[in-house]
């Protein structure tokens, strides 16, 4: 790549780190302040309206990914006038979306209500708390979505980071006076509408910026369509579909406080998946761009690459959290005596979701930057179809704990059927090298664990948890390099040259 296009993504790497950091630590410390001070059924009924309104949001799904593709070519040409078609296609479909959107959220209400009816919450503050929660998301689609399509498009993802700084500075803020001052629980998502207004504010500054000199409103009708949409729209509502269900069959299945655990037990794992899909969302535009004006092979070799990059941090992720995710949710859950948080097995289920998932959006990027959106949604729909019907009998007959294993197997499907694709579509051979790199991965994993459970003491409080988390932290950073480059030590070479040039200069 590019200087310029390493230097973006560097940097939307690095202030993704530290949004991510920031957003662990407020994420972590903030639903326990909530659930100790308004209860756990506080935090069961946000799961599941977010969850609701995850639905609904796949009206919008595939928009963004199709739009950022479609501005792929123009944008390297400089074709103004193509690219202000597009962005004002795709600005009518979002304020279209968002009206719709609403409408549901309001026609969604009495379904919420009758559901949680046998909670200790008034009807009013189920309400109030649902038509905040849609208010809040029907903005991002007004604003955010048009905003995220050219700022992803011209490789400056690090002021999305920027933005979602200062959001969770303000939203913790005001959380952490609501708690303080004891008022009513509904504030707190008046305190995200508030933030969420920020965040609008701030992008929508950097969007005129970028589009100052070319971005003209078109009179008239507009038949421009942009190309992938249904497909993505397919594929979205399928990833929809498999993230939501867990906790809707749960609060189906279980209750409310059951929701809360597996929403606990999540979280760490969700921040991982976060910081990861966040990294992959900094490359593929830069990389979409880096296919057009390359050869295949130079694709191909910047591929391995980055697929060693992010094989390297998913062992060391993944080594980190199943060794001390039980450990950190038992100090963080203490002296909360109205349902037990700690569930042991959940470390490996979630673990095996969160390591498929990862090595699946590796697959993806290449998927992605091609466009193959239409040779992909047949596959996703039937496993997609395969793991829903695995979740829904496991939730009823197996038990809840296991229903991350139903979607590693989705992810695992769709990692194998997408290498068959990139073989037949692209003729890129990939299955050695990526089978050779989950193994090695797995063996690391286990060996750092073992390792791990044999000589590690027992934590007792947070302090000892920090030690313990440094030292595993750089020991997987150690033996992760060492699995990386038994894998690929070209790529390790490439990156390791790239760095000692940037430092030199």
């Amino acid at each position: 790549m590019s200087d310029s296009r390493i230097k973006n993504t560097l940097l939307s790497t690095s202030l993704n780190i530290i949004e991510q950091v920031i957003a662990m630590i407020f994420g972590l410390i903030v639903p326990r302040l909530v659930i100790k001070t308004f209860g756990s059924e506080v935090n069961g009924l946000t799961a599941f309206i977010t969850q609701i309104l995850n639905v609904f949001a796949l009206l919008q799904a595939g928009m963004i990914g199709a739009s950022i593709f479609a501005l792929y070519e123009p944008l390297a040409k400089k074709d103004y006038d193509q690219m202000n078609i597009i962005v004002d296609s795709s600005s009518r479909f979002f304020r279209k979306i968002a009206g719709i959107f609403f409408s549901l959220v309001l026609l969604a209400i009495p379904y919420i209500v009758y559901q949680e009816s046998s909670t200790s919450f008034a009807r009013w503050e189920i309400i109030v708390t649902t038509i905040i929660m849609g208010l809040n998301a029907t903005l991002t689609f007004l604003f955010s979505s048009r905003y995220d399509i050219i700022i992803s498009s011209y490789q400056k993802r690090f002021l999305f980071s920027i933005a979602a700084i200062v959001n969770k500075f303000v939203y913790y803020g005001l959380i952490f006076c609501i708690i303080i001052l004891k008022k009513h629980f509904v504030l707190m998502y008046a305190s995200s509408l508030v933030a969420n207004v920020c965040t609008i504010l701030i992008l929508r500054y950097y969007y005129k910026q970028l589009t100052k000199e070319w971005l003209k409103p078109i009179k008239g009708k507009n038949t421009y369509k942009i190309q992938n949409r249904n497909y993505l729209l397919c594929n979205q509502v399928v990833y929809q579909i498999i993230n939501s269900l867990p906790l809707l069959l749960i609060a189906n299945f279980y209750d409310l406080k059951v929701a809360s655990v597996y929403s606990i037990n999540f979280t760490l794992v969700n921040i991982l998946k976060m910081v990861i899909s966040s990294f992959m969302r900094s490359v593929t535009e830069p990389f979409g761009n880096y296919r057009v004006t390359h050869s295949k092979e130079d694709v191909v070799k910047m591929y391995r690459v980055i697929q060693s990059g992010i094989s390297f941090v998913v062992i060391i992720f993944s080594s980190c959290f199943v060794c001390l995710s039980t450990s950190f949710i038992s100090i963080y859950t203490n002296n909360i005596s109205e349902v037990n948080y700690v569930i042991p097995i959940m470390a490996f289920t979630l673990l095996t979701e969160f390591f498929f998932s990862s090595h699946k959006l590796i697959a993806d990027l290449l998927i992605d930057i091609h466009g193959l959106y239409k040779k992909i949604y047949i596959p996703i729909f039937i496993s997609g179809a395969i793991s829903a019907i695995a979740m829904v009998l496991t939730a009823k007959f197996v038990d809840y704990k296991y229903i991350p294993l139903c979607s590693a197997l989705f992810y695992l499907l769709l990692y194998v059927i997408f290498l068959l694709i990139v073989k037949k579509e692209l003729d890129i051979s990939l299955f050695f090298r990526n089978y050779l790199t989950i193994i090695v991965s797995v063996i690391a994993i286990g060996f750092i664990y073992f390792t791990y459970t044999r000589i590690a003491p027992d934590i007792s409080n947070l302090l000892f948890w920090f030690i313990h988390a440094i030292v595993l932290f750089i020991s997987s950073v150690l033996f992760a390099g060492i699995a990386i480059t038994v894998v690929d030590r070209k790529s390790v070479c490439i990156v390791l040259r790239k760095l000692n040039s940037y430092i030199k200069k």
